[in-house]
């Protein structure tokens, strides 16, 4: 490999790395979509809710559910 090969790698990484950062920067600071998904981010910002994807997926009495399942799949394994 000569000098050449390798600033032209380091370059496009660079350029990679700036690309990805402009997108994480304007998705960040930009204002929330339009329609539906737009009105589900504003309501949160209104409400002041700060919900992560673990926000979503949390299940009131989960381990009484997930003691259920496990339950029916010991039946079901007889």
């Amino acid at each position: 490999m000569n000098i050449n090969s390798v600033r032209h790698r380091l370059l496009r990484l660079f350029i990679g790395i700036m690309v990805i950062t402009g997108l994480f920067l304007l998705a960040a600071y930009s204002s929330p979509p339009p329609d539906f998904a737009g009105e589900v981010v504003r309501h949160n910002i209104l409400m002041e809710i700060d919900a992560s994807p673990l926000f979503y997926s949390e299940v009131e009495n989960f381990t009484e559910l997930e003691h259920g399942l496990k339950m029916q799949i010991n039946n079901y394994n007889k």
